[in-house]
């Protein structure tokens, strides 16, 4: 199975150089001393982990099974469907960072 690697560097260069996220987050009295630089890199890690190590393994899946027409309805194999449901929670420097990716 070919492994998937996510851009990290790339979308820490889009939000950080180019869109200066942290910069507006910081003119947004609501999220001037919850958000830097530190946890939107976390949650990049986390989603860039949750790609690498979740969805790309099922992309691959996916792309072996194929899927099928029931009833009407597209159907992928059960694996696939399952597993496109899954909390994700990593310990970070400003505690835990956690998620969900819901079919």
């Amino acid at each position: 199975m070919p492994a998937y690697k996510a851009p990290l560097r790339d979308m820490q260069f889009v939000l950080h150089e180019l869109l200066q996220t942290e910069q507006l987050y910081q003119q947004m009295p609501k999220y001037q001393e919850n958000v830097s630089l530190e946890l939107i890199n976390q949650y990049l890690e986390v989603a860039a982990d949750f790609c690498e190590n979740e969805l790309a393994p099922l992309n691959y899946i996916g792309d072996q099974q194929g899927c099928h027409l029931d009833k009407g309805k597209v159907k992928l194999d059960v694996e696939t469907e399952d597993g496109k449901c899954r909390i994700v929670s990593r310990p970070g420097q400003s505690g835990t960072v956690s998620g969900i990716l819901i079919k």
